[in-house]
């Protein structure tokens, strides 16, 4: 009995001691054996991980829109009808909405993807978004501008006959006059929000009033440009905190900004258009003036040369140019309304035949990397849009209103 409590004993005080061998298999043994990276140092090694996919190349979307007719009314003749107003989005009807009739194409603009319109019933002016009315508002008023600035809508409306207008944001009276008219519309297409527009962070906007132009900043006056300071006066913009104006003194235009102006070339009783184009240097001026019988050609002028510089030759005043520096698109139209080509950065585009013509100036669209035009065809339903290298034909009884590539 005594021989087996020893030998329980003696196996006792072994298990005890630390082990001779590690229990552990090698390759966790030698976990540790190395540093500073030397092979085996598992721990400086970061896991694999799989590369994230390559994101999509954004492709950007063609939208138009259009004014349709009932099938059974001759909208050249009668556009008094009942009338749809159409929303393409890539060649697909996207929404179709009513709107009094007559229509007004300047009652709907695309912003960011989606349809905005406004109607009035002589007593209240009221604006929709994709058919959903957002706020309303007392009065009657177009709106020359219209702007949305980190989802606040700001609009800029006219009261009829020479009533008055009122800047307001989300429908909400900001500042207003009961007389003067506002400088600029919705169908200056180089400036996104017509009469409206931003500098930096800041919204602007003209009226005049007698002779007298009121520059301004939200509700407060940036500047005013007296009578008697000028013999005509074609438009006003602040850009980057600067103010350009397009005027006339004697026979002369001029390009001015501040304190510096520059006389241009051209007989200002030749001019039939001038309006001021933002440019990576400032401001230019575009303008157009008649070149014998209906024919007309298209110039800018700039800061620094007295030289303009001819852009192209129309055979109307129904021709129109488009110039985004260093990119141009340009429409040459004859004295019945006709296309006869189109030129983008002087290279004519391959237009499928047919009489078409372009019945709005908002259906020229240029940016810097893209171009779109939007044809209705003169006397059938079968429209096309053009853009950049390709177009898409679309079928409807009435005309285009505007086309924008985003």
């Amino acid at each position: 009995m005594r021989k087996l409590i020893g030998i329980l004993c003696l196996v006792c005080a072994i298990s005890c001691q630390e082990p001779l061998v590690d229990s552990l298999p090698r390759f966790m043994r030698e976990q540790g054996r190395y540093s500073r990276g030397e092979p085996g140092d598992t721990s400086a090694r970061p896991l694999p991980t799989p590369e994230d996919p390559p994101l999509p190349a954004y492709v950007p979307s063609v939208y138009a829109t259009a004014l349709h007719f009932r099938d059974s009314v001759n909208w050249r003749l009668d556009s008094l009808g009942a009338v749809d107003l159409l929303f393409f989005k890539d060649g697909e009807l996207v929404q179709r909405l009513p709107v009094p009739s007559p229509p007004d194409p300047e009652r709907h603009r695309i912003w960011q993807g989606h349809l905005w319109t406004d109607f009035t019933d002589g007593h209240e002016t009221v604006l929709l978004c994709d058919g959903v009315e957002r706020f309303r508002y007392p009065g009657e008023e177009h709106l020359q501008g219209f702007l949305i600035v980190d989802g606040d809508v700001h609009t800029l409306g006219q009261s009829p006959g020479n009533g008055g207008f009122c800047y307001r944001i989300n429908g909400e009276a900001v500042f207003s006059r009961d007389k003067g008219s506002v400088l600029g519309s919705p169908s200056l297409w180089a400036w996104k929000g017509g009469a409206l527009y931003l500098d930096g962070e800041e919204i602007y906007y003209s009226y005049k009033i007698g002779r007298d132009y009121h520059v301004m900043k939200g509700a407060e006056t940036f500047r005013i440009i007296p009578a008697g300071s000028y013999d005509a006066l074609y438009d006003l913009r602040v850009r980057d905190g600067h103010l350009w104006r397009a005027e006339k003194h004697a026979d002369t235009p001029f390009l001015k900004c501040d304190d510096k102006e520059q006389p241009l070339r051209v007989s200002a009783y030749d001019m039939a258009s001038c309006r001021l184009i933002p440019s990576k240097d400032g401001v230019l001026m575009l303008g157009s003036s008649r070149a014998g019988g209906n024919s007309r050609i298209f110039w800018l002028g700039a800061l620094g040369s007295s030289n303009i510089s001819l852009r192209g030759t129309g055979l109307s005043g129904q021709s129109d140019l488009r110039y985004l520096d260093p990119n141009s698109l340009f429409l040459d139209v004859n004295t019945d309304g006709l296309i006869q080509k189109v030129l983008y950065n002087g290279e004519a585009l391959a237009v499928p035949p047919g009489l078409f013509t372009c019945p709005s100036p908002l259906n020229l669209y240029l940016d810097e990397k893209h171009y779109a035009v939007a044809l209705t065809h003169s006397s059938t339903g079968s429209h096309v849009i053009l853009y950049d290298g390709n177009f898409t034909p679309l079928s409807f009884n009435g005309y285009f209103t505007s086309v924008l590539i985003q």
